[in-house]
């Protein structure tokens, strides 16, 4: 027995460490990824490191099991998921305390500059709470798989790496990886964009349209469902052809004849905001009215299965954390106290309807998120500050995106015959021992690039 579970904790040590290997390679390619373009592809790291995991324990170690692929697999992804929650966002509100005067938005300085120690736990607790969507998401993953049968393309995905890349030869592994090499380092030297917005002006004001070359996103793509990439592109054709010249005709939008297509999507992004709020609001109230009854089925589980109920109490818990400081920072604090039961109910609602679509193309959407935004500043919470600690979309903690991409990982335990609740407990684990080091990324990449 006990030689047994010496070898058994010698087989997650050693899993950690690869998972903790594979994890802080993405999160670095990650945070530099949102350094140069705004945004990062963490939700697809199931897909890439099932890859690299599978490559590293051949190479490195060959003997292992599908139990070591998934642990590994779930480690990697809670660190990389962090490049989100904390050097992402330390680039963000840098970037912003540089351009804007920090003093007059009411951005706290515990959220930019250099690393220091009250930067650091700020970003810890940030990722702590965003941990919570974790355990939310574990006490509704049966609703979403079982009730509901969503696939989660990604999970999926992922699921189909490891447990088929053992067949795959690794002349064809090393080509694809030259292949993809190559066209990434043509891109750095030679970029090929041709911008039309400013010729689109004289035919149709407020019309954007940028033809680029990106040998990243068109990898991406193809690793999505066919439906997700022709939603995302047939999305952002409608929005910048269609919806930003409507909102020009209405007078919302007020174009340049010199204007970029990024200058364009900048200038409309309040409007096409609020647009998404009230579609979303729409679709809210059908989507919950025509499963009322499913998640009824589901809550009066959680009342029943003491280890759901735990997990989703202290899951609300943890999500409701920043309601404390947001309310010793902010001038009024019975305003924000007031508001925290609604924005509670908001949270869990913004969270099933983003595991919903993970559930349904694979990616995590913040469409959904800007309705946070809304509620605050219709209350009347006014300063950077409130919104940072408890907006999701503008904000550092994420839990409704956490619980998402743990989606994909409880999709693949499932497929492996491994305990949700175990691969969670490995993904906050993950999150929390990343976050130090996602954290330090952002401040070598703001060091080294600076934010000019």
């Amino acid at each position: 027995m006990r030689v047994s579970e010496s070898r058994r904790a010698i087989n997650l040590g050693r899993s950690i460490a690869v998972g903790g290997s594979i994890g802080a390679l993405l999160g670095f390619f990650n945070s530099y990824g949102y350094a140069i373009s705004g945004y990062t592809t963490s939700e697809l790291t199931p897909i890439v490191a099932g890859v690299l995991t599978y490559l590293l324990y051949r190479v490195a170690i060959r003997r292992y099991g599908m139990y070591d692929l998934v642990v590994s697999l779930a480690f990697a992804v809670g660190i990389d998921v962090t490049t989100t929650l904390t050097s992402g966002m330390l680039i963000t509100y840098t970037l912003l305390a540089e351009r804007a005067d920090p003093t007059a938005l009411g951005l706290a300085t515990w959220t930019y500059g250099s690393l220091r120690l009250e930067l650091l736990a700020f970003y810890l607790f940030a990722c702590a709470v965003s941990a919570g969507g974790i355990l939310i998401a574990l006490a509704l993953s049966d609703h979403f798989i079982e009730e509901e049968r969503l696939v989660f393309p990604i999970g999926g995905a992922s699921w189909r790496v490891v447990n088929t890349a053992g067949y795959l030869r690794r002349g064809h592994v090393v080509l694809t990886l030259a292949l993809g090499l190559t066209a990434q380092l043509i891109a750095f030297f030679r970029e090929v964009s041709v911008d039309l917005t400013p010729s689109l002006y004289l035919l149709v004001p407020g019309a954007a349209l940028c033809l680029s070359v990106s040998p990243v996103v068109f990898l991406l793509a193809l690793l999505l469902p066919m439906g997700s990439s022709l939603g995302v592109g047939l999305g952002s054709l409608l929005t910048f052809l269609l919806i930003t010249p409507v909102l020009t005709y209405l007078g919302l939008l007020v174009p340049l004849p010199t204007m970029s297509a990024y200058d364009i999507a900048t200038s409309a992004s309040p409007s096409v905001a609020s647009v998404l709020i009230g579609y979303l609001v729409l679709v809210a109230t059908y989507y919950l009215a025509k499963y009322r009854r499913v998640f009824a089925r589901s809550f009066s589980f959680l009342k029943e299965i003491k280890e759901y109920r735990r997990s989703f109490v202290l899951g609300i818990a943890l999500v409701s954390l920043p309601v404390v400081p947001a309310a010793m920072v902010y001038r009024d604090p019975v305003r924000i106290v007031l508001l925290a039961p609604l924005l509670l109910v908001l949270y869990v609602i913004i969270t099933v309807l983003t595991c919903r679509v993970v559930g349904e193309v694979g990616i995590v959407s913040q469409s959904t998120l800007p309705a946070v935004t809304g509620l605050m500043f219709a209350a009347g919470v006014r300063g950077a500050t409130p919104y940072v600690l408890l907006d999701p979309y503008t904000g550092t903690p994420m839990p409704q995106f956490v619980a998402a991409s743990f989606m994909n990982v409880a999709k693949l335990s499932r497929h492996a015959g491994v305990k949700p609740s175990f691969t969670g407990a490995t993904m906050m684990v993950g999150i929390l021992l990343g976050a130090p080091l996602t954290l330090l990324y952002g401040g070598l990449l703001l060091s080294a690039y600076g934010t000019s």
